[in-house]
């Protein structure tokens, strides 16, 4: 309560009291409180789901071209210019902007990325800007936050930017200069303070050439640029690249995956036009249909063995070879009588016919009187 004295001829004679009734304000504040967990409580919920999980760790290789991108990240850390990729398909952009952000010093705030050609043209304009409630036929009751907000303070990363509309460049190109923007639908400027990572594995030259990209765009996106070069063009890394791999696949699959020499060779001398996400898929593909611990040969996608120029897959390590020796072992150890053939037939897990196909095929009744 609020008490003030009442004078008379400078004397107290009384005084007024105002009384408020405190559960009405108790009320409000539980109202606050509540509201303020919610806010936290979305705040959260948002940096789950846009957060960058990648770090300068997982760039992985050794030779000098990737050497050199890690030196221009590591430039980039006190930095909060916008940055430029450039880099075939898998090379690994969105991994390189994870690695950017997580360096810098908003690691703290969200990280949104975006295929900038992924969302439909009648969509696009929403999804980046967001709109008010009631903006259109179809919007949601309460209004939308849109890519800019919820990156505010943060990163936003716009992965394949060559791709872009022309109309939607525009506007991020005000937002950028401006630092603000409307939402559909909307009156009031909103003002947000985001760094924008861009990448491509586009030639902007020539697009900007052919009216299909604009050059002031290309000026504040490219204030840092880095350049990834594709895995054909450092074989060095593909080494390291294949354990790096190995291990996480071993992981997920709950079994230990290692491969053999030849198998490397023929990596090694692979052009890999997919780069390393091409790698990690053949590795997948070879662990999963992997009949041992062992990648083989023979267990590569055959796309990969037959684009490997100059070089003469060793025999040994063929898929027959292997075969026909697993089919000797069994009959020096069975015999070559037709009961020691059955026997050996039931260890291999094939019939007494296909065995004897192999045998001829194979020329394996010549090769064991060699043996003996």
């Amino acid at each position: 309560a609020d008490i003030d004295p009442v004078f008379s001829e400078g004397k107290v004679i009384g005084a007024i009291a105002i009384l408020r009734d405190i559960s009405e304000i108790e009320e409000l504040g539980k109202k606050v409180l509540a509201y303020s967990s919610k806010v936290e409580k979305f705040k959260n919920k948002m940096m789950e789901i846009h957060r960058a999980i990648y770090t300068l760790d997982d760039i992985i290789g050794n030779s000098e071209g990737i050497n050199r991108v890690k030196n221009v990240v590591l430039s980039t850390k006190h930095s909060d210019v916008s940055v430029l990729i450039f880099g075939e398909s898998g090379t690994g952009k969105e991994l390189l902007a994870h690695a950017i952000h997580n360096i810098s010093n908003r690691r703290n705030h969200p990280f949104v990325a975006v295929n900038s050609a992924s969302f439909p043209e009648n969509l696009v304009l929403s999804e980046f800007f967001g709109y008010e409630q009631g903006a259109f036929t179809g919007s949601l009751k309460n209004g939308k936050l849109g890519l800019f907000e919820i990156a505010d303070k943060g990163t936003l990363f716009l992965d394949e930017i060559g791709d872009m509309d022309l109309e939607l460049q525009a506007k991020i190109l005000r937002v950028l200069e401006t630092g603000e923007f409307y939402r559909i639908g909307g009156t009031k400027p909103i003002k947000i303070n985001v760094r924008i990572i861009a990448a491509t594995n586009k030639d902007l030259d020539y697009l900007i050439r052919n009216k299909m990209f604009r050059e002031d765009l290309l000026y504040r996106l490219n204030a840092i640029t880095i350049k990834i070069p594709p895995l054909r063009d450092r074989p060095e890394d593909i080494p390291i690249l294949v354990q790096h791999f190995l291990k996480r696949i071993s992981k997920k699959l709950n079994r230990e995956t290692s491969i053999s020499e030849d198998a490397l060779k023929i990596l090694e001398k692979y052009r890999f036009p997919g780069n390393a996400r091409e790698l990690l898929n053949i590795l997948e593909f070879a662990a999963n249909i992997c009949d041992s611990d062992t990648i083989l040969p023979h267990h590569l996608p055959i796309v990969t063995r037959a684009n490997v120029f100059d070089y003469e897959i060793d025999l040994e390590s063929s898929k027959e070879k292997v075969e026909k020796i697993k089919i000797v072992e069994a009959l020096k150890k069975h015999g070559m009588s037709v009961t020691g053939k059955k026997e050996a037939a039931k260890e291999l897990g094939i019939s007494l016919s296909t065995l004897y196909n192999k045998i001829k095929l194979y020329r394996i009744k010549k090769e064991i009187k060699i043996l003996n």
